[in-house]
């Protein structure tokens, strides 16, 4: 979505829409006052007026709304890992320090991938996958061994074994003015693993501290 038709949705939902409702509740209490107080032919006269000026204000917001349907779905999608703020008054209300840190850490690669307001591009990382053990799975990367029980992949596509996962960034830097966040860590996909490893075990040496695969890289959420 264009950064223009943001700030054009933006300001129909959060204020025109909250003016045209306040307007014609004032519209209708106008037209009970005519129809209770004013002569009959004269009110005949002025409640055909606001009834047509009611209809054609509810055409046109209804055409507005049609217009910026993608806008609402997209804004249902925005969490504080997103976005440091709720645009939903006429004041926004931003997130607290303490939401920000916890969504920070929050794979939410669904969502961003369903944003227009970001790009994707693929990062990989190679890793040495040493096997399996206990339900968790051992991996070394650069001297490091760590564990993990999330999303494995089995494949002929890698050699060894890679961790896959999508970085987003915006597409229109002007989003970071509305508090968009273009300072995203890479969203967690899959590991992946050569087919032929499928069934290589693993033994962790006792009393062995091993970090979780999240100990090892602050950068990604999983």
């Amino acid at each position: 979505m264009a950064f223009s038709t943001w700030i054009q949705a933006e300001q129909f939902y959060n204020r025109t829409v909250m003016w045209i409702a306040l307007g014609s509740i004032v519209i209708i209490f106008i037209g009970l006052f005519i129809v209770f107080y004013a002569e009959r032919k004269k009110a005949v006269r002025y409640i055909g007026v606001l009834t047509i000026f009611l209809a054609v204000l509810g055409f046109w917001t209804y055409e507005q709304h049609q217009k910026y349907a993608s806008y609402i779905k997209e804004y249902s999608l925005i969490s504080p890992l997103i976005r440091d703020r709720q645009a939903d008054a006429i004041v926004p209300v931003f997130y607290s320090e303490r939401e920000k840190k916890v969504y920070a850490r929050l794979n939410d690669l669904e969502s961003l991938q369903e944003l227009s307001l970001y790009e994707e591009k693929d990062n990989s990382i190679p890793i040495h996958y040493l096997g399996e053990s206990q339900f968790l799975h051992y991996f070394e990367y650069e001297g490091k061994i760590f564990h993990t029980s999330s999303r494995i992949l089995y494949t002929d596509d890698v050699s060894d074994a890679q961790i896959v996962g999508s970085e987003f960034t915006l597409k229109d830097p002007r989003y970071m003015e509305i508090g968009f966040n273009n300072d995203l860590n890479t969203m967690f996909r899959a590991i992946e693993v050569n087919e032929k490893n499928r069934q290589k075990s693993y033994t962790p040496e006792a009393g062995q501290y091993i970090p979780s695969i999240k100990e090892v890289f602050h950068q990604w959420n999983f």
